[in-house]
């Protein structure tokens, strides 16, 4: 079985993923846990992986860019949700 993981944190994941069942279950080769950093497939120089909610409020939302789709408004490539990207990539999402 293989797992992948999207993370600001790879390193705290592989470290909390490696210890008790789940840690021996990777060591015999039962399971693959990949932690992937999803600040290494950002397109800006600031690596920014988040945005503020649409219409205010509390807390940050994650976002992808996709390659061509250019915001005239925020002179960027457009962003678009994780669930939307992966939609387009044509990632089942369960």
């Amino acid at each position: 079985m293989r797992i992948d993981i999207m993370t600001l944190f790879p390193d705290m994941c592989n470290a909390v993923l490696s210890e008790s069942i789940i840690g021996r279950a990777r060591q015999a080769g039962k399971v693959e846990i990949n932690c992937v950093d999803i600040r290494n497939y950002t397109l800006d120089k600031h690596r920014r992986v988040d945005d503020k909610p649409y219409g205010g409020g509390m807390g940050m939302i994650m976002f992808a860019e996709i390659y061509g789709e250019w915001n005239e408004r925020r002179g960027s490539y457009k962003w678009q949700s994780l669930t939307k990207c992966a939609t387009y990539y044509g990632y089942a999402l369960h």
